[in-house]
């Protein structure tokens, strides 16, 4: 169980903080705990969630030394391109949904490798890839963002520096 203040992984919503724990009638009339979370890297938004919610993964954030050695190692995560569409689709989905920076880490190696080579003959990356690696990398340069203690923006080219 996670305590308010405490900043949590959420879904794939991305990081929030705990601000409060209620007892609250919201499904079923009946009273149950709620974690209130606040996303910390968007405004204005409040979500509630039981605490035993089984659908949405909530989970402590990474440390900062779990961090450095995930990027320290991001060079030597494997890769593999899925050429079905609809097979890889749900593969990256399924990857999103784990709550697993490794995870995050592939999807982004493999679109970012598929990207440059599409673009060197002169094709475009599909919009659906696109928008994975872009929900991936919301999700993984967040966490690494509050664990490594440093803007959002710097978190890419942190990587970028420290991978190759």
């Amino acid at each position: 169980m996670f305590s308010v203040n405490d900043c949590v992984m959420y879904g794939i919503t991305g990081v929030c903080e705990v601000t409060d724990i209620t007892k609250d009638k919201l499904v079923g009339n009946i009273k149950s705990d709620y974690y209130v979370l606040r996303p910390v890297f968007e405004n204005n938004a409040i979500i509630m969630t039981p605490i035993d919610n089984p659908k949405v993964l909530i989970r402590p954030l990474i440390s900062q030394s779990e961090a450095d050695n995930l990027i320290e190692n991001m060079p030597s995560v494997e890769i593999e391109w899925i050429s079905n569409d609809r097979q890889r689709n749900e593969t990256f989905k399924n990857q999103l949904h784990t709550g697993s920076c490794c995870e995050w880490m592939k999807i982004i190696r493999a679109i970012h490798k598929r990207k440059t080579d599409v673009t060197a003959s002169g094709k475009k990356l599909r919009q659906s890839d696109e928008n994975f690696m872009k929900s991936a990398e919301k999700l993984l340069y967040e966490e690494f963002s509050y664990s490594l203690k440093m803007p959002f923006d710097d978190v890419k080219p942190y990587i970028l520096s420290h991978c190759n």
